[in-house]
């Protein structure tokens, strides 16, 4: 359905099939994917994260999930800052990216955005250029919505990464945010493909935390979301492989300003 590999104009998905699709993946995860050990995170204000694990082999690529429940949070600003922008938001909160470039999009793509996303590593891996097909779409109104990543085939400057990359935030009827995200990838260069496989479920578990102290800070205030008189902290400058490169599985996701 949704194979690792680069896709390229003529071969990108109608964006509503490819969502409908996509929830079908999501639909299966806690059902028939093999779940691994969960891990506890520490999340913003001194508070700590449960996040469930799970991996899954579809035809020849090796997928890795995470879920991960949140009460107290603000379904609008879920929307507002990983769905909306979401390559630009990502560019804020993920310490490993160093820069995107927004590419060109036909016309007949109607809802797709594109762009490279490029990403530190630690040396002495070099750099890796991540081309994505992005669309996102709230598939119920105010409770739920979806982003997906697709390679792009396009050239790129710098070693080249792919990954398909998908996020489901659901709102529940008791008021919990329920947070799945899937992806499977291939860093590229030399970084063998059983050392990705091996870090990468705990590793995604690490976009978590990170987006959720980052979200903290944002404005506007929503639904009831408490005020935050704190001063957002800067990111770090460290060549750590942090929540995303974390991308031995490289990574990625409305519109990409």
């Amino acid at each position: 359905m949704f194979e690792l590999r680069e896709y390229s104009v003529d071969e990108v998905p109608v964006a509503s099939w490819a969502i409908k699709r996509a929830l079908e993946y999501m639909a299966n995860i806690e059902k028939e994917w093999a779940p691994t050990p969960a891990i506890v995170l520490n999340g913003p204000a001194n508070t700590t994260i449960d996040v469930n694990l799970y991996t899954q082999h579809i035809n020849r690529d090796f997928w890795a999930a995470r879920v991960s429940y949140h009460q107290q949070q603000s379904y609008g600003k879920f929307r507002k800052y990983l769905m909306e922008n979401h390559t630009a938001n990502e560019a804020r909160y993920i310490e490993s990216i160093e820069s995107y470039r927004v590419l060109t999009v036909p016309p007949i793509l109607t809802d797709w955005n594109s762009a490279v996303v490029r990403y530190r590593l630690p040396g002495p891996l070099s750099a890796r250029d991540m081309a994505i097909w992005l669309t996102a779409q709230e598939t119920v109104p105010e409770k739920q919505f979806l982003v997906l990543s697709l390679p792009r085939r396009i050239p790129v400057d710098a070693t080249k990464g792919i990954y398909v990359s998908i996020e489901l935030v659901e709102l529940l009827d008791n008021g919990t945010i329920k947070w799945t995200m899937a992806q499977t990838s291939d860093a590229g260069g030399w970084l063998p493909k059983w050392a990705q496989r091996k870090a990468i479920a705990t590793e995604i578990a690490k976009d978590v935390p990170t987006f959720l102290t980052w979200l903290r800070f944002q404005p506007p205030k929503l639904n009831g979301d408490p005020d935050h008189k704190e001063e957002e902290p800067k990111r770090k400058k460290s060549l750590s492989i942090s929540s995303r490169s974390r991308r031995s599985r490289m990574s990625s996701r409305s519109s990409i300003h």
